[in-house]
């Protein structure tokens, strides 16, 4: 008997009598588990080397799980074998282990864990950590491993997702040139094998130690060009199945691949298409279900292919770096076409990175980031993805030629201690505090006294409100530009409690005021300073 603890993966080993000439796309294993309660869970075995097979399984439940083998051709041997798994309680402290997998949420505008607690997304991006980032090295003296050290980083800044891209390449892509490329799949005479020096010397302990540290690992295969070669799909198809079998029972995200459906307008549907593929066949596999969603290319309006399809479950949006608006009015505009569709910002205005403008390269400081996340958040939003510079890319060190230079030049070793992942950490125990899931977005419910009411500068200078159902509570996000006093109307209690929070510290105003109604609306101050404030009104249901 094996024995678990209920969401966390034990690894069944099984050792075939004999192999056919493919032995990983030649057999077809599979364990049954079966809960005492009559829950099946049916997961895919995956090929570990030599006559060696294994199926990772995590416990739904308490309590017996009885599982069975069904295996083919008949020369592996492992057909009709039986055990069972005894599975107790979770005793650590990770909350996916203590609340479950991830689904999407009750009223389907927010991600949930199996038992409904609501799910904060605060991701870091990493498309190279199988590609770029070193397991035993650092040039950062303070790390011993660059891989671990940026992923506890992240853990103590409070982030719950790791976002990912395997970077796994069918053929040559020419779109993706600064990723050092990793053959994980070698092709042979009887089809293709995995490459276990990698699964086993890379992946599997970079898997592994995100899960223990009890991060959402959101993961994709590749970029949306490695679809468009001639049996690229079928091949996607083969990795996912490897995948799924060898890493389905982490707490898992499948993003499918990166900006899925391209810039080229001729190849669009060819990708798009081309990725259902590989989506459809993520969702016959997966004996969990895990939440499944792509990444989006950066668009406007805001990219909507795969929305409604029912393996689709939530929307990992690209507002992009700088080259087209971040407003309310593009969030509102998706939002409101798909209201029961969890919106995450999976990739904006990355930390350090300098931006793509026409008229100005920038580079992105802290209170850009916040103004894209809390934008984000404050129209619906129930999760924002952040990206430091060198981070994202796994860039090593200093380029040595300026030709490299175009998104800037900062190694990993100064992204991970830029400021705006410590802003992050402050924005989810911030909305956390809040109860951010109880809240929507309050539209036209600001009135700014200035003359210059044109659309563009109301887009610019009015604050992004979001209000509880009975608007016993209110934020109001104010951008780091001057803004004029301003009348907040919508409001159904008779007083509110009004107080600055400071998104860049932390901190609140020790100052509080305290305002009375009239016509259901209030008069807003002035922000405090240039900079971009938060401003919470709770109802006051006492004499003021």
């Amino acid at each position: 008997m094996y024995h678990a603890q209920q969401w966390r993966m034990i690894q069944i080993d099984l050792k075939a009598r004999q192999c056919p000439e493919n032995p990983s796309a030649g057999a077809d294993i599979w364990g049954e588990f079966v809960h005492e309660s009559g829950t099946i869970v049916k997961i895919p075995a995956f090929w570990n080397g030599e006559k060696d097979y294994g199926i990772r399984f995590a416990p739904t439940k308490t309590g017996i799980w009885n599982y069975r083998i069904s295996a083919l051709p008949e020369i592996l041997g492992l057909d009709g074998m039986t055990g069972q798994v005894n599975c107790q309680p979770y005793e650590g402290q990770e909350d996916i282990y203590r609340h479950g997998f991830l689904k999407k949420g009750p009223r389907g505008r927010y991600l949930s864990y199996q038992d409904n607690t609501p799910f904060f997304w605060l991701g870091d991006t990493h498309w190279g950590f199988i590609t770029q980032e070193q397991w035993d090295e650092s040039n950062d003296p303070s790390m011993a491993s660059q891989f671990k050290g940026m992923v506890n980083c992240r853990k103590t800044q409070g982030f719950t997702v790791y976002q990912c891209n395997m970077q796994c390449l069918f053929k040559p892509d020419n779109d993706r040139p600064f990723y050092r490329p990793v053959t994980y799949f070698i092709e042979t005479d009887q089809g293709w094998l995995p490459n276990l020096d990698v699964f086993k010397n890379n992946m599997d302990l970079k898997m592994a130690y995100l899960s223990d540290l009890g991060f959402v690992i959101a993961l994709g295969f590749s970029w949306y060009s490695s679809i468009d070669n001639p049996g690229a799909a079928d091949f996607y198809k083969m990795v996912a199945r490897y995948i799924i079998a060898r890493y389905g029972a982490y707490p898992i995200v499948w993003t499918l691949a990166g900006e899925v459906a391209g810039y080229n307008q001729d190849k669009r549907n060819i990708y798009i298409n081309g990725w259902r593929q590989v989506a459809l066949e993520i969702q016959r596999l997966d004996g969990y279900g895990h939440l499944q969603t792509c990444h989006y290319t950066n668009e406007r309006p805001l990219a909507d292919y795969y929305q409604e399809e029912d393996w689709y479950d939530f929307t990992l949006n690209q507002c992009g770096h700088g080259d087209l608006p971040i407003n309310q009015k593009v969030y509102r505009a998706h939002m409101d076409k798909y209201p029961v569709t969890p919106f995450v910002e999976g990739e904006a205005l990355y930390d350090g990175l300098t931006t793509i403008e026409d008229l100005q390269r920038r580079t992105v400081d802290a209170q850009m980031v916040r103004l894209a996340a809390y934008t984000a958040m404050q129209n619906g939003a129930c999760g924002y993805t952040y990206g430091a510079q060198g981070c994202w890319n796994g860039q090593w060190d200093w380029p040595q030629k300026e030709e490299n230079t175009y998104w800037g030049s900062m190694p990993w070793f100064k992204g991970i201690y830029l400021d705006g992942a410590d802003s992050m950490k402050i924005m989810r125990d911030f909305y956390e505090q809040i109860e951010w899931f109880n809240l929507s977005p309050m539209y036209h419910a600001c009135q700014i006294h200035n003359p210059e009411n044109t659309e563009q500068f109301l887009l610019r200078a009015t604050p992004e409100v979001m209000t509880s159902p009975d608007t016993r509570i209110v934020t109001a996000y104010f951008k780091g530009i001057a803004v004029f006093p301003l009348r907040l109307n919508g409001l159904a209690f008779d007083a509110y409690r009004m107080q600055w929070f400071d998104p860049s510290t932390g901190k609140w105003q020790e100052e509080e005021s305290f305002v009375k109604t009239v016509s259901g609306g209030v008069e807003i101050p002035v922000k405090p300073d240039e900079k971009d404030w938060m401003l919470v009104l709770t109802a006051w249901e006492e004499e003021v």
